[in-house]
C-alpha cells in the first residue's frame, strides 16, 4: 500500500462513493457515522484513517457521477436540516477535489456497464493516471485487471 501511495502522491487519489460519503459525514459530524444509512458500516476511526489517507495526496479526485449519487443518496436519506450541514461540508469539498469527465455514452459502451454500472464503468474506462480507493471488492479487482492501482479500504481498515 505505502508504494501505491508513493507512487501516485501527485497524481491523485480516486475516492469511491461510500468512502466521500463516510468522509462528508465524518466532517459534519463524526457522531452521525454509525447511524447514517449510508455509512453505519463504518466507524469513527475509519473515518480517522481515512481522513489521514486522503490527507496524504496533493489533487483527490472524482467524477461528476460520484458527486450526483454521493448528493442523491444522502439528501433522500436526510431531513431538511442535516441535509443543510451535510450540504455545507459537501459544498467545501470543491476546495479539495478535482472531477474529471469520462462520456456516459463512453462508460455505458464499455465491458464494464453491464457489471457494475454508469458510475463504476466511469471509473474503469477513465485514462487519469490515479489510485483508486474503494470499499468495493469487485471494483478494486476489475480494477486491478486492467492494470489500474487499487487499494480496497477494508483490507486497510481491518489491518
Amino acid at each position: 500500500m505505502h508504494e501505491l501511495i508513493s507512487k501516485h502522491k501527485f497524481n491523485g487519489l480516486l475516492v469511491d462513493t461510500n468512502l466521500l460519503i463516510l468522509l462528508v459525514v465524518g466532517l459534519y459530524n463524526k457522531n452521525r457515522i454509525q447511524s447514517h444509512p449510508r455509512t453505519k458500516q463504518f466507524t469513527i476511526d475509519d473515518f480517522t484513517l481515512l481522513a489521514n489517507l486522503v490527507g496524504q495526496f496533493a489533487e483527490i479526485l472524482t467524477t461528476p457521477n460520484i458527486m450526483t449519487e454521493i448528493s442523491n443518496l444522502c439528501k433522500s436519506k436526510m431531513q431538511a436540516d442535516e441535509w443543510i450541514l451535510f450540504a455545507s461540508k459537501f459544498r467545501a469539498l470543491k476546495t479539495r477535489v478535482s472531477e474529471f469527465y469520462v462520456p456516459s455514452e463512453k462508460a455505458v459502451d464499455s465491458k464494464w456497464f453491464d457489471k457494475f454500472g454508469l458510475t463504476d464503468a466511469v471509473i474503469l474506462t477513465n485514462t487519469k493516471p490515479a489510485l483508486l480507493l474503494t470499499d468495493d471488492v469487485s471494483l478494486a479487482i476489475a480494477a486491478q485487471s486492467i492494470g489500474i492501482d487499487a487499494i480496497n479500504f477494508n483490507h486497510v481498515r481491518f489491518t
